[in-house]
């Protein structure tokens, strides 16, 4: 589909998906981390001046690695997208798995939670800092964000090397769709996730010049089916802006992202663009220290979506 095409028409579902929608009244922004382990994994909610106690859960290892998620504009912890990843983690079960549940500040207008995101990521990066003294290894940690929340995943990362003074570098950021409006080109401020904001920073985008950026803005950039709508199994044709429907595609990513981690059978073998001979694993198992660029491969209309589960 032609990208001049697609873009007029999603700045016209946005602004009507806006205009519907209120404003989250400034007595209710807060945000907390929720610590998932066991049968019932939202019974441990953490606010986030009590983010060191996380460090002394008993279900807590620190040995572990840990995955702190980060959901997108008009989600919560309890979003579908987000119990598809916390199913997904709680398959593979070898991680700490920490939700970012900022649902009041992730409402109401968009570029106010666009503000309210660039607010919220040094605070989150100093909380870390604090963490990574106290005992968390900051090798072991890996940010994972979806739309809005992996723009917020960047800002996480770069604020965290820039407040060490370099000293640390978090090891990696995946990216699910990155958020396309406000962030291309940058308005008000907005930065967007970038490869300089871990040493591996991960993208897979599912719905580009739509809900999902169109440009390649990490270390490795994935496209599952050229990237865009309608990506395989997705419905067709005009959809009210932000409903399931519409996020069809770009929800798609998180899928994806939730297969690799919890089926090891899953192996999403994607090609260099440039370097055909070069292939890449996407979604957990990619490598650090591959080679940078753009990969493509193709996926089933449903789960698995991995041609080669």
């Amino acid at each position: 589909m032609n990208t001049n095409m697609m873009l007029p028409a999603y700045l016209c579902a946005l602004l009507i998906g806006l205009w519907s929608m209120t404003v989250v009244s400034a007595g209710n922004e807060e945000a907390n981390f929720v610590f998932c382990y066991g049968t019932d994994p939202f019974k441990e909610k953490f606010e986030l001046k009590d983010a060191l106690q996380i460090l002394n859960h008993p279900e807590f290892d620190v040995n572990r690695n840990t995955v702190l998620y980060i959901h997108g504009y008009i989600e919560s912890s309890k979003s579908p997208t987000v119990q598809k990843i916390i199913d997904a983690y709680m398959e593979r079960a070898t991680y700490n798995v920490l939700i970012l549940d900022w649902a009041t500040l992730a409402d109401g207008l968009y570029p106010t939670a666009v503000r309210k995101s660039s607010d919220l990521g040094p605070t989150i990066a100093d909380i870390f800092l604090d963490l990574f003294d106290n005992g968390l290894p900051h090798a072991k940690l890996h940010i994972v964000g979806h739309s809005l929340g992996a723009h917020l995943a960047g800002q996480i990362g770069r604020t965290i090397t820039e407040k060490s003074d370099g000293l640390i570098k978090l090891e990696r950021i995946t990216g699910l769709d990155p958020a396309f409006p406000q962030y291309y080109p940058s308005i008000g401020g907005a930065k967007a996730i970038s490869d300089e904001d871990a040493v591996l920073v991960d993208i897979i985008h599912t719905d580009k010049g739509r809900y999902g950026t169109l440009f390649s803005t990490g270390t490795v950039d994935f496209w599952p089916n050229e990237g865009g709508r309608i990506q395989p199994g997705c419905p067709n044709g005009i959809h009210i802006p932000l409903s399931d429907r519409d996020l069809c595609s770009h929800q798609r990513s998180v899928a994806l992202w939730a297969e690799s981690v919890a089926n090891p059978s899953s192996t999403f073998v994607a090609t260099n663009r440039k370097y055909k001979s070069t292939q890449l694993q996407m979604g957990i198992s990619c490598a650090k220290g591959s080679r940078r660029g753009d990969y493509d491969l193709n996926t089933n209309a449903d789960y698995p979506y991995s041609r080669s589960a």
